[in-house]
């Protein structure tokens, strides 16, 4: 995760990670205190595969002065040229989700959620145990941004508990878990953020196919800084 220029007259800059074949994210900031940030939806959708990257997506929100309303509009109607998405937008005191099959933007009510890949607060099992994690750290992570095992379960669901999301048994069971870890396919990275008096704080976290954290990048900023 970098500081990114922003091709705009105000040089702005864009802290995210960066896809290097279509120049997307799934996660970033800008300094005027606006973040987005994406998973993939599971459940089949009927989107043109491809077509364009949804990295793409969180972009058209942290490179625009535009209303968040008005560009999740245009989304709206343009869906369709993105596969599934769940897209989670906000900036001080307001937050927001949207996705491929709930496209209208639906603010979020103060509260502890989760989002995974489905829709907002779909009791999967990760899901499930990031709320309590969450529930039980608030205070902690209100004074000190590590998150001590927040999202870092390794433990795969019970089968009785796995959602049909239309991939192959074993897959659906490997990917259950919060920390994933498999030869092929695993969890990269972990990025924790908080905004409290108009100030940022993001710990951006590599992990290695051990789930073991082997780098860690802070970055702190106050809001239109």
């Amino acid at each position: 995760m970098h500081w990114w220029p922003v091709h705009r007259s105000d040089s702005s800059e864009v802290l995210a990670g960066q896809d290097l074949k279509a120049k997307g994210t799934w996660l970033g900031f800008n300094r005027s205190g606006r973040f987005a940030f994406l998973t993939n939806i599971r459940p089949g959708y009927i989107g043109v595969e491809g077509a364009r990257s949804r990295g793409e997506i969180p972009l058209l929100f942290l490179n625009s002065n535009e209303s968040i309303q008005k560009i999740a509009q245009a989304l709206k109607e343009n869906r369709d040229q993105y596969a599934g998405f769940n897209l989670i937008v906000g900036e001080p005191g307001a937050l927001f989700w949207m996705s491929s099959n709930s496209p209208d933007l639906q603010p979020i009510e103060p509260g502890v959620h989760a989002l995974s890949n489905d829709a907002l607060d779909t009791p999967w099992p990760k899901v499930t145990l990031a709320r309590q994690q969450i529930s039980e750290q608030g205070v902690l992570l209100e004074t000190q941004l590590n998150g001590s095992g927040l999202l870092m379960d390794p433990n795969l669901a019970n089968d009785a508990e796995l959602p049909d999301t239309g991939i192959p048994a074993d897959w659906e069971r490997l990917l259950s878990s919060q920390l994933i870890i498999s030869e092929t396919y695993g969890t990269r990275s972990r990025c924790l953020f908080r905004l409290s008096g108009g100030q940022y704080d993001v710990v951006d976290q590599q992990l290695d196919k051990t789930g073991a954290v082997v780098s860690e990048q802070p970055f702190s900023w106050f809001v239109g800084e």
